[in-house]
C-alpha cells in the first residue's frame, strides 16, 4: 500500500491521502484520530479489502455508522457516507502460463492504482455502496458490491459502459480493469498479486 485515502471518518471531515512508509509515526493529542487512522490502515491493507470489513474487530472498535461517520453539526448533520481505500503500487510486468488467468497490464506512465469504497448506513452499520478500482484513464466500479448481482461500470478513454454481472468475467471491449482481481478481492481469495490496469490486446 502506497498511501491511505479517507474522508468523513470521525474527526477527519476533509479528504486525506496519507503516505504509508515502512516506518510511519503518528503524533497527536488524545482523541485526535490516532486509533481511527490505525483502524482504517488495517482495514485498507487487508488482502480481502472489497469484502464487507468489520470495523469492530480487535484491537479496534469504531462502533456503529453514527460513531464512524463525521458529524458536522447544525443542518449538515451526519455525513451521508464515508470513504476509505488504499493507493496501490503497480505490479511489475509478468508472463503467464496458459493455465493461469490472463493478466491485464497498465500503461507504463500509470504509476498507481486507486481502490476506494464509500460506505452508507444500513441497519445502523456501515454498508459498502461502491467498490472502485481505477487509474487516471481506466476504471471499474461495482455498484452495491454486497449485492449478489452488482452493476459493473467500466470507464475507458472511449467512455463508460455499464454491464450486468454474469457468471465469470463480462466480455469488455477495449481497455478495462482486471475483473478477476475484483472477483478475488470480494471472495477473500486475493493474495497472489495486486491489481493492474490497461488495454486488452
Amino acid at each position: 500500500m502506497r498511501s491511505l485515502v479517507f474522508q468523513d471518518v470521525r474527526c477527519f471531515s476533509e479528504r486525506h491521502s496519507v503516505p504509508i512508509r515502512p516506518l510511519t509515526l503518528l503524533e497527536a493529542e488524545n482523541s485526535n484520530g490516532k486509533t481511527t487512522f490505525l483502524s482504517l490502515a488495517k482495514t485498507a491493507s487487508e488482502r480481502n479489502f472489497g469484502r464487507p470489513p468489520d470495523f469492530n474487530e480487535n484491537p479496534f472498535n469504531l462502533g456503529s455508522y453514527e460513531q464512524i461517520a463525521t458529524f458536522r453539526g447544525g443542518r449538515a448533520g451526519r455525513a451521508a457516507q464515508f470513504t476509505i481505500g488504499p493507493v496501490l503500487n503497480q505490479s511489475p510486468r509478468r508472463r503467464r502460463r496458459q493455465s493461469q488467468p490472463r493478466l491485464i497490464e497498465m500503461a507504463p506512465e500509470q504509476k498507481d492504482v486507486h481502490l476506494e469504497a464509500p460506505f452508507v448506513p444500513w441497519n445502523a452499520q456501515p454498508r459498502m455502496s461502491r467498490l472502485e478500482l481505477a487509474s487516471p484513464d481506466h476504471g471499474t466500479a461495482l455498484e452495491d458490491p454486497e449485492d449478489e448481482n452488482p452493476t459493473v461500470r467500466v470507464r475507458t478513454p472511449q467512455g463508460e459502459n455499464i454491464h450486468a454481472q454474469e457468471d465469470g468475467a463480462p466480455a469488455f471491449a477495449g481497455s478495462y480493469v482486471d475483473w478477476r482481481w475484483l472477483q478475488l478481492s470480494r471472495s477473500g481469495r486475493l493474495g497472489r498479486r495486486e491489481p493492474v490496469l490497461a488495454p486488452q490486446d
